[in-house]
């Protein structure tokens, strides 16, 4: 288990986004996954804020940039998000659309989001993972 954290106000498509901290945690991430083998393949997943990390992660991979413009180092080859939500996705499809490369790296990657019922950020998600065509 890797612990990480950013700072969240309300988990909503019109919160305010803390992208130094998402990136900081992708690159935490990416930093742990990058002692692994050329030949394994990496998957990421997580609960809830670890999910927003991981999806977050997604996002960085099919751009191939974290928020703040660095490279991202890393190939991933799977993603999951438990009861999660997808940070900074207001600027997600712009993104995603104003590179063929990334819009091909998120047509490819294995997704898997899954939610209860009850859960406050399944609206959120679906709805983003729907506009940015995951």
């Amino acid at each position: 288990m890797i612990l990480i954290g950013f700072d969240i106000g309300e988990i909503s498509e019109d919160g305010a986004d803390d992208v130094d901290g998402m990136d900081a945690s992708a690159a935490h991430i990416a930093n742990l996954l990058s002692s692994e083998p050329p030949d394994v393949k990496l998957g990421i997943g997580g609960f809830s804020m670890g999910a927003a990390a991981a999806l977050y992660s997604a996002t960085c991979f099919t751009h191939g940039k974290y928020g703040n413009g660095s490279v991202y180092p890393i190939n991933l080859s799977a993603v999951v998000g438990l009861s999660g939500w997808l940070p900074c996705s207001r600027s997600l499809r712009t993104k995603v659309d104003s590179s063929q490369d990334a819009a091909r790296r998120a047509a490819s990657l294995p997704l898997l989001v899954c939610h209860g019922r009850g859960s406050g950020s399944q609206r959120s998600s679906e709805s983003t993972l729907e506009a940015v065509e995951f």
